[in-house]
């Protein structure tokens, strides 16, 4: 059965609709430490009937009830890529969850590991929801703002499996949103301008590396009725001198987005310029040789999922 045609699933998001998209502009730090911890505990249930993670708990000596908040999150024992590929693909989803119900996404590789993951329906629409919120930062809408997407729908994508295997196929998104467009990253760069130059969005969002092809093409004199109020980059690093040249090309305003196919989206840019994490959604740690940092030193950014049924992260 198609869940879009449940009740039950869909008050499940409309609730997360309404609660869950400005959650953060409501919260007060005690009340997000709240939050946080009981989606910890959730999570960490959940998690141990997951057999990586069981197997994992057991190793470590740890059991659900000795996890209650983030103060006890540095009991877990790390898990890798690795991990979830020793185990993939029945260790890395829960007993209790039939697979089939899921949808399989795989990372880019551009660390030359493709990690194959599982997501939820439920989980595709929390991230749907939290892109939504770096849209409201800049008074842009779902339902009325004209909005490009230039994803990358490569088969085993993760914009592949939220949009076209997971969605689209559900809920007929581009024939409810007609005012959103879907682009593929991976197309050609004068194929892709020419339907935004027909589309003429107010918010672009892209990958780095097509919004620098796009900026040189318009240098060019193609695109000409491309004129965005925002334009969103994510997939890479944007440096000064590219996030200038494209806000010079476009004349609109260029921010960063970051995010991963692991965890999702986790942070986003500001008019201010400043970056803000998804706090309520992921848990975010900063650490060398498995130690706190500093604010001004280096280490790995750690990430906790606090949300979907899929493959706990």
């Amino acid at each position: 059965m198609n869940p879009f045609y449940n009740p039950v699933f869909l008050s499940k998001i409309l609730k997360r609709y309404l609660v869950d998209v400005d959650r953060l502009e409501r919260m007060s730090d005690v009340s997000l430490r709240r939050y946080q911890d009981r989606q910890l505990r959730r999570l960490v249930r959940f998690a141990d009937t997951v057999p990586l993670y069981h197997e994992k708990f057991r190793q470590a000596g740890i059991h659900p009830t000795d996890i209650s908040s983030l103060d006890d999150l540095q009991k877990l024992p790390f898990v890798t890529k690795e991990d979830f590929k020793q185990h993939y693909p029945d260790g890395i989803v829960s007993s209790k969850i039939n697979k089939d119900s899921l949808i399989e996404v795989s990372t880019s590789g551009t660390t030359g590991k493709v990690l194959p993951l599982y997501v939820d329906l439920l989980d595709i629409v929390m991230g749907l929801f939290a892109y939504m919120r770096t849209l409201h930062e800049y008074d842009m809408s779902v339902w009325k703002n004209r909005i490009t997407i230039i994803g990358d729908f490569a088969p085993h994508t993760a914009e592949s499996g939220y949009v076209t295997r997971g969605l689209q196929p559900r809920f007929n998104l581009s024939g409810v949103f007609k005012n959103i467009q879907w682009l593929n990253t991976n197309d050609d760069p004068k194929k892709v301008i020419a339907a935004i130059n027909e589309f003429q969005p107010e918010f672009i969002g892209g990958y780095v590396g097509m919004l620098g092809h796009l900026a040189l093409l318009k240098e060019t004199g193609l695109g000409q009725d491309i004129s965005p109020d925002y334009i969103a980059a994510t997939g890479s690093v944007l440096d000064a001198f590219l996030k200038s040249y494209i806000e010079k090309t476009f004349q609109a305003k260029v921010f960063e987005v970051y995010g991963a196919t692991e965890s999702g989206l986790i942070g986003y840019q500001c008019k201010q310029g400043n970056y803000h994490l998804m706090s309520d959604l992921v848990y975010a740690e900063y650490l060398r040789d498995g130690h706190p940092v500093d604010s001004d030193e280096a280490g790995e950014l750690i990430v906790t999922k606090f949300h979907g049924k899929g493959t706990p992260i």
